[in-house]
């Protein structure tokens, strides 16, 4: 059989034939911490002193619009999952022969820039150039980055019982591609203005950046070498009410008998918690994102299940003084 004639569907290869290929290649510096290898977004090189080097390479292939800001941001989201900080950032940008223009150029060059220097990343070097056969611009950009040697998170030193933390919802990147890239489109499926401008706006609120989130976690919690994920789409409970049986008896405030005995505690947990939020601090605050709240819900299911539930009390401080560290966004008030 010839092999070119196999068929590539759009996106990544598939992991079998990637593995193939990956597996021909040979690391001669044993400098190399993590090289190549599925599942793992970012190199680890060791370097004298306390850090290792960290670096990420992605090409933005399909946005067009805020290319830039997706190139740099795309990046820095792998990076900072290694508990590494971002520092330098390139790019190659490759534009259509057809329809660049200088105002084009200019604004892919001010927002990787601007997004940069929003981070404290500097942007020490690229290639730009125009070539045949595109059809839209492609930026790839390369980034590197430094964590304490003791510091580093990889996705290979995740196990079975580890917590994912989801911090604002799921879908949030592709929603706003879709707004940005197909809004003709959507205002012809009768779609509102105020809708798409919504989904577009998913972009920077509640965004696909998750700097401040890995940052957080980073500096201000043990990871224990897992890989800290984040972001998704935001839904508040006054959208709609969630389903789970269990927590629309916690919304209602019914006393239902549950079914589940194993969700029993956990559920009791979160609704002595809710009865103590008199000023409805909690319900205010993140805890209006559905995916938190279920997030809150499977943790203390889980503390339920290991016989670790902490004391009533001392859940409820614990998670006041949580709320307050992720929302006071500009101060970041650590308690």
């Amino acid at each position: 059989m010839n092999r070119f004639n196999e068929k590539f569907t759009l996106g990544k290869l598939k992991h079998k034939y990637l593995a193939q290929l990956l597996s021909n290649l040979d690391i001669h510096d044993n400098r190399v911490i993590m090289g190549s290898k599925i599942g793992e977004d970012a190199a680890v090189i060791d370097i004298p002193g306390e850090n290792y080097l960290v670096l990420k390479t992605d090409p933005v292939t399909f946005a067009t619009v805020e290319i830039g800001y997706y190139a740099v941001i795309i990046n820095v989201n792998d990076l900072v999952c290694t508990g590494a900080k971002p520092k330098w950032f390139q790019s190659t940008i490759l534009l259509p022969d057809k329809l660049t223009s200088n105002e084009l150029i200019e604004n892919i060059f001010k927002s990787i820039h601007n997004t940069c220097k929003s981070m404290g990343i500097t942007v020490v070097g690229g290639h730009t150039e125009i070539t045949p056969g595109l059809d839209r611009p492609i930026v790839i950009g390369s980034l590197v980055g430094e964590v304490e040697k003791n510091n580093v998170v990889l996705t290979s030193g995740a196990k079975t019982g580890d917590a994912l933390i989801l911090t604002k919802g799921i879908f949030i990147e592709g929603t706003s591609i879709i707004g940005r890239e197909k809004e003709k489109e959507l205002m012809k499926r009768d779609f509102s203005h105020d809708f798409v401008e919504k989904c577009k706006n998913y972009l920077y609120n509640p965004g696909i950046s998750v700097f401040k989130e890995a940052l957080l976690a980073n500096e201000h919690f043990k990871l224990k070498k897992t890989p800290f994920y984040v972001n998704t789409e935001y839904k508040d409970w006054e959208i709609e009410k969630p389903k789970h049986n269990t927590i629309n008896i916690l919304w209602s405030g019914s006393s239902t008998h549950y079914s589940d005995l194993v969700e029993t505690g956990a559920a009791d947990a979160i609704k002595s918690i809710l009865k103590k939020d008199n000023d409805n601090q909690i319900l205010k605050s993140r805890f209006r994102n559905q995916a938190d709240f279920y997030s809150l819900f499977g943790m203390l299911v889980d503390l339920q299940k290991n016989n670790k539930l902490p004391p009533r009390e001392a859940l409820i401080g614990g998670l006041i003084k949580f709320l307050i560290l992720v929302e006071d966004e500009d101060s970041r008030v650590f308690l």
